[in-house]
């Protein structure tokens, strides 16, 4: 139930911010990811929670929840480049796009193209693309209007 960040140049030093994730039940983390901006933390669990929280601070800015977990995958997420979007995956073989500043904390799109569960979304890291990988991999290209208008 704690996030703890280190510096790997003095790591017998411990860390060096450590924070409680709080949760009405144990959680089982198993992916964590920073924006390119370096504002924000993704902090997945085998429990179908997706946690985004502030990296200076360590609150929790959003709980995403909604996407399909029930056999404890890893399922990894990613940001956009720009730290607009969040792509993850589903084990209904969909993936996720969120906007980070979506207080709403709903899917502005799902996109379909697996037939299996997706355990990886990552996007490229200068261009709005991403891949998304299950028994096959999908290259996506999505368009800013089009993740910009109303949810799926």
């Amino acid at each position: 139930d704690h996030m703890m960040l280190y510096d790997q140049r003095q790591f017998e030093s411990g860390p060096f911010a450590s924070w409680r994730v709080p949760h009405s039940k144990p959680l089982s983390f198993c992916d964590i990811s920073f924006s390119n901006d370096g504002l924000y933390i993704l902090l997945q669990t085998l429990d179908g929670i997706t946690f985004m929280i502030d990296a200076f601070t360590g609150s929790i800015k959003h709980q995403l929840e909604g996407y399909k977990n029930e056999f404890g995958s890893v399922l990894q997420a990613s940001f956009s480049p720009d730290a607009q979007y969040v792509a993850m995956g589903s084990e209904d073989g969909s993936v996720h796009i969120r906007s980070v500043a979506d207080p709403r904390q709903e899917p502005i799109k799902i996109l379909k193209g697996h037939g299996d569960p997706v355990s990886v979304a990552l996007w490229n890291p200068r261009m709005l693309q991403f891949a998304s990988g299950a028994e096959t991999v999908a290259f996506w290209l999505p368009r800013r209007a089009a993740l910009d208008q109303a949810p799926a």
